[in-house]
């Protein structure tokens, strides 16, 4: 329902999306919502300071942003602002959005440590490969239990997820 939500928001293949949630169900709601509608998400720590959030809004382009009930999005940001817990509610709908291996995934940003944090942009094929050779190398069924432990804008935070929904294994 995530994804139809912003498909009927007018979303569309390659927008890119912001998701600003703490570690939840909701989170990974919005990350598989925002993929079935074929548009890229941007994770964003809910700890991270008001002055960041916003210049990642608005550096990464994110039009929408889907933000989890109690937390607030960054006065500067114009664009369209979805609570997560709403775009859930409603019953499922297929939905199938062509998307290619060099379609962006997703968008992550670095610490900024040495300046201005980057937005670095992860193509479909990408994190596909991410995922299938993290499962190789430590041998990820579908009996396997994950933690998920990294901050959500922290690229650890993808190396926790998604090889683990691949796999079929529950993440907690």
């Amino acid at each position: 329902t995530v994804a139809a939500r912003l498909i009927s928001s007018g979303t569309k293949p390659g927008d890119r999306i912001g998701i600003l949630t703490r570690p939840s169900l909701e989170m990974t709601a919005a990350v598989l919502g925002v993929l079935k509608a074929g548009a890229a998400f941007v994770p964003i720590d809910a700890d991270y300071p008001a002055q960041r959030i916003a210049y990642m809004l608005e550096d990464g382009g994110a039009e929408v942003l889907l933000i989890q009930k109690g937390l607030t999005a960054p006065p500067s940001f114009t664009g369209h602002t979805l609570f997560i817990e709403e775009a859930v509610e409603g019953e499922a709908h297929e939905i199938q959005v062509p998307i290619k291996p060099t379609d962006l995934a997703y968008m992550i940003y670095t610490s900024g440590t040495t300046g201005q944090p980057k937005g670095v942009m992860v193509e479909h094929q990408s994190l596909v490969n991410l995922a299938f050779w993290h499962n190789d190398a430590f041998q990820v069924t579908k009996q396997d239990r994950t933690a998920k432990y990294a901050g959500f804008g922290f690229d650890a935070s993808i190396w926790e997820m998604f090889p683990t929904w691949i796999a079929g294994a529950e993440l907690h």
